[in-house]
């Protein structure tokens, strides 16, 4: 089973040149169909030009789960640009490092952690901030800043061996290491699973997958990744909310997810107290740490349609290797 896709670049223009009324994202109440994502993103193309991005360099994300992270993400594929999305737990020395190794040059991010930023910013490059609830530098919002640009459907040639994303893994002593990510590698893992044939692997284009855990993290971004390229719906929440996940579930009618352990046994916990019917979800993928087996016991009476797929992967393997 070959995928679809040369790189990720292509795939929003398929989606929605295809099924464009589609819902891409769910988030708070508001859909964004496939249409509305891929204008979003060419319009964040312009923006990234217009601040002189271009093939090759790096743009930074430190924020939690937010469907812009998506709509970023894209324009950098589009674009050529790579996207290195920090992760939003680390100290103001460990983000300059990281901002100043990869070279990164416009950050977009949020008022929370605009602190953090500065402190970092004082020690790097770092020209351009764009934050995603409100306007700082000069530029408004995230929202306006792509909103005030025309869509450029432009695109230069982009290789399957061009580099798509630097994550950071900490596996290691010392400051993070920046793992770089390329379309072929990426798609490459994704098409993985599939490779079984088992109905636990065959996404569908009616799935609906919960995005709950951090996008900085690979887990939470080759998921993201895994829905785009099947054409399916994402529901992102900004963190791995108990409430919020078992709503998503019981209301939203989501069909797939990732979790690692110790948000399963939450749920599961929660559930004491607030019950709720999970049956829609048809497949639940757990990893990142060792799972007792009581948890998964209890998890699976409390998912009692799932298939449960455990996985095993690394920053650098692009995610997922074993199922």
């Amino acid at each position: 089973m070959a995928t679809r896709f040369a790189t990720l670049a292509e795939i929003t223009a398929h989606f929605a040149d295809t099924t464009p009324a589609r819902a891409a994202i769910r988030v708070d109440g508001a859909v964004w169909t496939y249409a509305d994502l891929h204008g979003r993103i060419l319009r964040c193309v312009a923006a990234l030009r217009a601040a002189g991005v271009k093939h090759g360099d790096r743009v930074g994300w430190l924020a939690l789960n937010h469907p812009d992270y998506i709509t970023l993400m894209c324009a950098c594929f589009r674009v050529g640009a790579v996207l290195v999305a920090i992760n939003a737990r680390l100290v103001a020395r460990e983000i300059a490092y990281i901002l100043g190794d990869a070279g990164v040059d416009l950050l977009v991010s949020e008022s929370a952690f605009l602190p953090l930023v500065e402190d970092a910013r004082a020690s790097t490059g770092l020209a351009h901030v764009v934050l995603l609830d409100a306007g700082h530098d000069g530029r408004p919002a995230f929202a306006a800043w792509i909103g005030s640009h025309a869509p450029d459907a432009a695109m230069p040639a982009i290789s399957p061996d061009d580099i798509a994303l630097q994550m950071y893994t900490s596996g290691t002593t010392g400051f993070p290491k920046g793992a770089l990510l390329s379309h072929r590698q990426l798609l490459g893992t994704i098409e993985k699973g599939g490779l079984t044939g088992e109905d636990w692997a065959q996404w569908r284009e009616d799935d609906v997958a919960l995005v709950a855990m951090p996008l900085f993290h690979i887990g939470g971004t080759g998921w993201a990744l895994h829905a785009l390229e099947a054409g399916a719906t994402m529901v992102i929440l900004a963190r791995p909310d108990v409430p919020g996940m078992v709503n998503a579930i019981a209301e939203d009618g989501a069909t797939r997810m990732f979790a690692v352990p110790a948000v399963l046994l939450a749920i599961c916990q929660y559930l004491e107290t607030v019950p709720a019917n999970l049956g829609a979800m048809r497949a639940l993928y757990y990893g990142a740490s060792p799972i007792p087996l009581d948890v998964l016991r209890r998890s699976m009476a409390a998912f009692p349609n799932a298939q449960f797929v455990q996985c095993y992967g690394a920053t650098e393997t692009c995610g997922t290797v074993v199922y």
